[in-house]
């Protein structure tokens, strides 16, 4: 019996696509917790937490939760500050979210293109073996991130929660101007 998928590349597989999927929904659940922690640690309320947060792009909220890591007396200081290396060190999340892709059979390509200073592009290449490592070790660092955290998936949920205490919705008079 032959393969449907032989000449399928592979960035149009379910096996990949399926991947890919869970690799943005962890890393949403990830910028869930770093946003939490920045708040927990600034000792700031969650609705001032997200009017932080909600304009910085990961990059900086990472910037910012390292010196506040590096300056708290929380418990777990040392795995917190492993695990959440682990998770921004390495992920490629930008690359995978706004790169190109380009696939084969065998191998997906996500190509970055650099436009700060000289234009520059780089290539970031998977198989479907190297991408499902790659997903594996960011699950693993997540899920140690969030247990040395101490923070439950409930209270995870009230703060989400708490950004729609912010929004803000147009208010019509219900007669009309003079």
């Amino acid at each position: 019996m032959s393969n449907p998928n032989a000449h399928k590349s592979l960035a149009m597989q379910s096996k990949f696509t399926d991947l890919l999927g869970m690799f943005h929904g962890v890393f949403a659940s990830t910028d869930l917790m770093v946003d939490w922690a920045i708040g927990h640690f600034l000792k700031i309320s969650y609705e001032e937490t997200h009017l932080l947060t909600a304009g910085l792009m990961f990059g900086p909220k990472c910037r910012l939760l390292s010196d506040l890591l590096s300056r708290s007396t929380h418990p777990k200081k040392a795995q917190l500050i492993g695990a959440f290396n682990k998770l921004r060190g390495n992920n490629k999340r930008s690359v995978i979210a706004h790169g190109y892709i380009w696939s084969d059979p065998t191998r997906v390509r996500f190509i970055e293109r650099i436009a700060t200073g000289d234009f520059r592009v780089k290539t970031h290449e998977f198989t479907y073996q190297t991408f499902l490592e790659h997903v594996k070790q960011f699950i693993d660092a997540g899920t140690e991130f969030f247990h040395a955290l101490g923070v439950s998936e409930d209270e995870l949920g009230v703060f989400a929660d708490a950004a729609f205490n912010l929004d803000r919705k147009s208010r019509t008079s219900p007669d009309k101007p003079d």
